[in-house]
């Protein structure tokens, strides 16, 4: 091999050993977005500013109330969300919902610019456990499932007196089934949605307002 030709080799070389040492580097630089809460936090609650809605086969699941609370006052890459609902109708039809232990989890995956972020949410429930929508003739089961996309997260920097959070919910993959008399038949249906936003606060013990926020 001549000088120059093995001067060209040594260089190359040098060159893919930079870049292999440089890669891990740049990957250690990207970190996953948490929830992240002031001093005294007990508990997380959320509670809906845009009407959650379940759109069906059999027609459109909505509630009056619908809230979310994390008495554990996790924080962290997950949150798991206790929800539960009031006034509810299925297809205009006045329904009762049982959650039977069930919970949703919610994690931010990217951020998408300063104070908002993309992520997913998830079904969770207790072995052979599973959500129950009925209005007294059709009743719609959903079961445990993760990784349903998108949701959208905000820090309300400005929110007084302590910083919280918006939660936007736009899920058009929930799996559910219907039995009974049902609009739009029965079975197994795939493209369930979940859509509505909701304010997340912090709280300590006693009531008092903690920040909440999602850093990176």
């Amino acid at each position: 091999m001549s000088h120059s030709h093995r001067s060209l080799g040594l260089a190359m070389i040098a060159v893919f050993v930079a870049g292999a040492m440089l890669a891990p580097a740049a990957h250690a630089e990207e970190k996953t977005p948490t929830f992240t809460a002031g001093e005294g936090l007990a508990r997380e609650t959320g509670s809906q500013v845009e009407q959650q809605q379940f759109t069906l086969a059999t027609g459109t699941f909505k509630c009056k109330e619908a809230n979310l609370t994390d008495k554990a006052a996790v924080t962290g890459m997950m949150l798991i969300m206790e929800p539960s609902y009031s006034g509810c109708t299925l297809g205009g039809v006045t329904a009762t919902v049982s959650m039977n232990e069930c919970k949703y989890t919610f994690e931010p995956t990217s951020t998408t610019e300063p104070d908002k972020y993309m992520g997913r949410m998830g079904v969770i429930c207790p072995v052979g456990g599973s959500i129950k929508i009925s209005n007294g003739a059709c009743t719609v089961t959903i079961e445990e499932q993760l990784n349903l996309e998108a949701v959208e997260f905000e820090n309300n920097t400005a929110a007084e007196p302590k910083k919280d959070e918006k939660w936007t919910t736009n899920i058009k993959s929930l799996v559910y089934m219907q039995t009974g008399t049902c609009s739009g038949g029965t079975g197994i249906f795939a493209s369930g949605g979940m859509m509505g936003s909701e304010t997340v606060k912090g709280e300590s013990a006693v009531g008092e307002p903690v920040d909440l926020w999602i850093g990176d």
